[in-house]
């Protein structure tokens, strides 16, 4: 606390100073305008520069998603598809993230029983399908039927990065996603690992 002495008035100046100081906001001093620049605590995230965006999945919505193809698989299925209509409409974007019929980023499962579901992770929802998608990426679909309970995902936003990369999940049924080994090559008698 300052006071102001009688005749003095320092004090009061330099307290008008620091309080315009603290009112200023921090100057951003990074190499790409409104981006935080980490390198210090770590390398450089090349999604974040370009534009992408980053899945933020936790490890039970990972693991529901490599189980999927054998949850989701039933011979009640295949009854379904006989006896329903197709009535809702999958489409596929250019970036290969496929959509449900309000827009939402959905999950492409290849089941067991060889159907395909296409699940809304938002929603906890599920379309059934027998067919593929056409050359404009459009799918014709039963309408969404609501997931198993020990098939639901945990919360109620996943983002476009999220929903491609549970996909990718649910394709490699592997909670990490595409594991991309090194190639093994052959050197004479010996098989080894290049890279």
């Amino acid at each position: 606390m300052t006071m102001k002495v009688q005749g003095s008035s320092v004090p009061a100046v330099q307290s008008q100073q620091t309080q315009q100081a603290a009112s200023k906001p921090a100057q951003d001093n990074s190499p790409v305008p409104g981006l935080k620049d980490t390198f210090t605590k770590g390398p450089i995230d090349l999604g974040a520069l370009l534009g992408r965006e980053r899945p933020t999945l936790n490890w039970g919505d990972r693991v529901n998603a490599a189980g999927l193809h054998r949850e989701l698989s039933s011979p009640v299925n295949d009854l379904r598809l006989a006896l329903g209509q197709k009535t809702e409409t999958i489409t596929r974007d250019p970036d290969g993230t496929y959509r449900g019929p309000e827009g939402q980023p959905v999950i492409q499962v290849k089941l067991d029983d060889g159907n395909t579901a296409y699940v809304d992770p938002n929603t906890n929802k599920m379309y059934l399908t027998n067919e593929n998608p056409n050359f404009l990426g459009q799918v014709a679909t039963l309408p969404a039927v609501d997931l198993p309970k020990g098939s639901q995902f945990s919360n109620s936003h996943f983002s476009d990065a999220d929903a491609k990369e549970l996909t990718k999940i649910a394709r490699s049924h592997n909670p990490f996603g595409d594991i991309v080994f090194p190639p093994k090559v052959l050197v004479g008698d010996k098989i080894t690992t290049k890279g």
